[in-house]
């Protein structure tokens, strides 16, 4: 409780002692059901439908002066408030950093930064998420998320170029200190007038001193062509260990496509599809044996935009996903998502 009251103070200090550019509130409300196969069922799985609050997030935005800045977001759903044993963060908190733009050209983050992580599929708000690939599901479930880790970036943004070096703590809670660190190297281009913007990304992560490493490897690119927009990727998670537990992943990969189609001023319809191979231990020790469980899902949605002028929505979507090992049947989860979202600066 003492931690709640003097993270709400500083809060507030941040806001009253430094002019808020934003206070920008990210919510959504969907209806969620979910249907299985027989096979799936025999796994565990169970038909669901229910409310759920899927997103209420709150942003501010503050200025020191034209070279420093800050940004903090707070999820407000968070299941937990206890703080990470090294970076001290309240898990109530995605993202909270300071921006030091050292030049015209070279700027400074530190804190809880946002990684540059995870290809085009990452850089998507989550709130305009229906399903994540595999691979980015991944990235996004990590236990203090590779998407804002703790730690400092430094970046170079040239005309519409960037560079980022990344090195920050690993993603692992680990209660007995951090003596290994996150470190990763991030591009993110743009051409023909901002129709093709390619990404490409390479970091490595070790977890404990049982694992020898973890990389992240993502390509791809944004097309934008006419009332379509075309999001490519190709995403590679690998992981050693030393010593192998039964079930653990060593090298899961997707191929990510989304493309949205903007039909009118009101309507919006986005087609995505993942295809994820995921080698999988199958007994322990240094030199287990592995077996491949493949992915694939597929999703159609479509979003109604009552208002032109403000970032309100109604959503539905319909997908399909199918989990194969190299024996038995094939799992199959259609999820039908209906709900709502708002986006709002309620400083404008």
């Amino acid at each position: 409780m003492k931690n709640k009251i003097v993270f709400g103070a500083f809060i507030l200090l941040f806001c009253s002692k430094i002019f808020a550019e934003g206070i920008i509130v990210d919510s959504r409300f969907d209806s969620i059901g979910s249907t299985y196969n027989e096979a799936a069922l025999a796994a565990g799985g169970k038909n669901s439908s229910s409310f759920q609050g899927a997103r209420l997030r709150l942003l501010f935005q503050s200025k020191v002066n034209d070279e420093l800045s800050g940004k903090i977001r707070l999820n407000l759903l968070s299941a937990s408030d206890a703080p990470n044993s090294e970076a001290k963060f309240s898990k109530y908190v995605d993202y909270a950093f300071l921006s030091h733009q050292l030049n015209s050209n070279v700027y400074f983050n530190a804190g809880k930064v946002i990684a540059l992580i995870g290809g085009r599929e990452a850089i998507v708000n989550p709130g305009d998420y229906y399903f994540t690939s595999i691979s980015g599901g991944e990235i996004l479930s990590r236990p203090l998320t590779s998407l804002w880790p703790v730690g400092a970036i430094l970046g170079g943004q040239f005309e519409d170029q960037k560079i980022e070096l990344l090195v920050a703590n690993t993603t692992s809670d680990d209660t007995t200190g951090q003596s290994r660190n996150m470190i990763g190297l991030s591009y993110l281009g743009s051409f023909l007038e901002k129709k093709l913007q390619p990404i490409l990304s390479f970091h490595t992560d070790a977890e404990s001193e049982n694992t020898e490493k973890r990389t992240y490897l993502s390509v791809g690119s944004k097309i934008m062509l006419s009332d379509f927009d075309l999001d490519l990727d190709y995403l590679v998670n690998q992981k050693n260990y030393k010593v192998w537990i039964a079930n653990s992943s060593k090298e899961l990969s997707s191929i990510v496509v989304s493309l949205r189609y903007k039909y009118s001023q009101a309507f919006q319809i986005i087609f995505k599809g993942d295809l994820s191979s995921d080698k999988i231990s199958t007994s322990p020790g240094a030199t287990p044996s592995f077996d491949e469980v493949k992915y694939n899902q597929v999703g159609i949605s479509t979003e109604y935009y009552p208002y032109s002028d403000t970032k309100f929505r109604y959503h539905l979507a319909f997908s399909n996903k199918t989990t194969k090992g190299s024996v038995g049947d094939s799992q199959s989860e259609q999820k039908i998502i209906a709900g709502l979202r708002l986006v709002h600066d309620f400083l404008k």
